[in-house]
């Protein structure tokens, strides 16, 4: 009787352990990008429909918006949500129902009404054909394109709804590359200053949240404008195309001494101290740019001592990711850069130094 019972309970507990472990199975390359944690998010008053196409871009699934999904978002989204996380908890915020067709996203329309698909071809002036391929697999597979890359146009079956996506994606892509000129600085500010006038979150050292804040300055003839006074750290000038991303470094080499085992001298590697940035801008109408920015904070995470006893430094590589739309004369602002802390991440720091000062902080300006 206790064999069978016992016999029983291993058949019971069978399939609840192949429950629990099944779901959390390796996905297959295909959904990597899509299965991946991506870094923090800053929106600034960005555009809603173009933060949608842009997290399907990076997790690499098609996306469906209605006409009905419009307006602009303000938030910061934490780490690690993947792509396909962050579409439908913007969607749920926005008040936009969120369905998985086929691998597609569907946000604002009922999947029963996307109706037939039928024969329909498009046709492109500026873009090569990777990147005319690239953008239309934003909104339907690419296996579903037929590509005529002579006459420089692409056909495939598709409903109203695709239709409407694709002349939308193709509209913003497929234009005349506009060239921007873009100063960017790092300014270091003193903490409670750009507090008070709120640039700069005002959160204990021990909150969870990230110190992060994307905003603005007004332009200078705004009410209640104004940037604060701070000392330059670095700045350059970078050109950027609506079609291509600009990337420049700001900071400095720091030297990292390495010691091998049985080796007989020390070797000195140079390691990036400071911030990475690419930037892409958008002419979105009535004089507004929007900037999609890829930072990468290269910082001193704390130190550790070699076996002849000197200590050297832990260099962390953070990434940040932020849409911001500016109005002619405004700057955008991204403070918070370093943190406070001996053992935290700073940007900048001179040798001998072993942790940022609490009482300042590093913004970046644009």
């Amino acid at each position: 009787m206790k064999a069978n019972r016992a016999q029983r309970s291993v058949f019971w507990i069978l399939p609840l352990l192949l429950f629990l472990i099944l779901p959390f199975a390796p996905r297959g390359v295909e959904g990597e990008a899509e299965a991946k944690g991506l870094p923090e998010l800053h929106l600034g008053k960005a555009d809603l429909r173009l933060v949608f196409r842009s997290l399907a871009k990076m997790g690499e699934f098609p996306l469906l918006l209605a006409p009905a999904v419009q307006g602009q978002v303000t938030l910061p989204l934490r780490p690690g949500l993947t792509a396909r996380e962050m579409v439908e908890l913007l969607a749920e915020i926005h008040g936009y129902s969120c369905h998985w067709v086929e691998g597609t996203a569907l946000v604002g329309a009922d999947p029963a009404a996307l109706g037939e698909r039928t024969p329909r071809s498009y046709q492109w002036s500026f873009l090569d054909e990777e990147a005319v391929i690239a953008a239309l697999a934003q909104v339907v597979p690419k296996e579903r394109l037929t590509v005529e890359a002579g006459r420089k146009e692409i056909s495939l079956a598709a409903n109203a709804l695709e239709d409407r996506n694709i002349r939308e994606v193709l509209a913003v892509a497929d234009q005349e590359p506009v060239s921007y000129l873009i100063e960017a600085q790092l300014i270091e500010f003193d903490l409670n200053q750009v507090q008070e006038k709120g640039i700069l979150w005002a959160l204990p050292g021990t909150s969870p949240y990230s110190p992060v804040r994307l905003t603005v300055i007004p332009s200078a003839g705004a009410a209640g404008s104004g940037q604060p006074a701070g000392h330059r750290l670095a700045g350059t000038r970078l050109w950027a195309t609506s079609n291509q991303a600009g990337a420049v470094f700001l900071g400095d080499q720091y030297p990292v001494i390495i010691s091998k085992p049985n080796a007989q001298i020390d070797l000195i590697e140079y390691q990036k101290l400071g911030l990475g940035i690419e930037v892409l801008p958008r002419a979105l109408g009535d004089g507004k740019v929007g900037l999609e920015l890829v930072l990468t904070v290269s910082g001193i995470g704390g130190w550790t001592e070699t076996t002849d006893g000197r200590r050297i430094p832990l260099i962390e590589n953070n990434q940040i990711l932020a849409q911001q739309t500016l109005v002619p004369g405004e700057t955008a602002v991204l403070a918070g850069l370093t943190f406070t802390g001996k053992d935290s991440p700073a940007l900048i720091l001179k040798p001998g130094r072993e942790g940022p000062d609490q009482e300042k902080t590093v913004c970046l300006l644009l």
